[in-house]
């Protein structure tokens, strides 16, 4: 009499569960190049954020000028879907190189992709310069899918959509 064999098949399923945790704190900074062509705004601007609770992102700025200037406006470009609930331009006066300059305000935005851009202004030799940093905020947006095709002739061609 032969043996008889059992075959035991596990069958394991994850479910991946949205997360509700908070996004992550994202930031962008922009410096004055080391050597330009050009002229460029003297300072050293910064953007950061920061979730508080589900909807609402703390946003802080920072301007940071590379010589002495006469004057600093930041301001903050928020995407249409998001309500500022405090100030998103800020004045300051005469600022010595190497001072720093912050301005933070709360928002409040649903979970939308898009980005806020922090721009910092300031005269130099009666000309206004300005330099900007843009951070993401929302969900990531997905990456986008490929096909890749063969020709009739053997090339392979390759599509991509969003």
């Amino acid at each position: 009499m032969m043996g008889t064999r059992r075959t035991i098949v596990v069958v394991l399923i994850l479910a991946a569960c949205q997360s509700s945790a908070p996004p992550p704190e994202r930031s962008a900074r922009a410096v004055p190049p080391a050597t330009s062509c050009k002229p460029e705004a003297p300072i050293a601007i910064e953007v950061a954020t920061r979730a508080v609770g589900n909807t609402e992102l703390e946003v802080t700025a920072r301007a940071t000028p590379t010589r002495d200037v006469p004057s600093i406006e930041l301001v903050l470009v928020l995407p249409a879907h998001a309500n500022a609930l405090g100030a998103t331009t800020a004045r300051f006066a005469a600022t010595n190189a190497g001072d720093v300059r912050v301005m933070t305000t709360r928002i409040r935005v649903d979970h939308r992709t898009s980005s806020i851009t922090a721009v910092a202004r300031l005269p130099v030799d009666d000309v206004e310069l300005s330099r900007t940093a843009t951070v993401a905020i929302g969900a990531p947006a997905p990456a986008p899918r490929t096909e890749v095709y063969v020709l009739p002739d053997g090339e392979l061609a390759r599509e991509v959509r969003p």
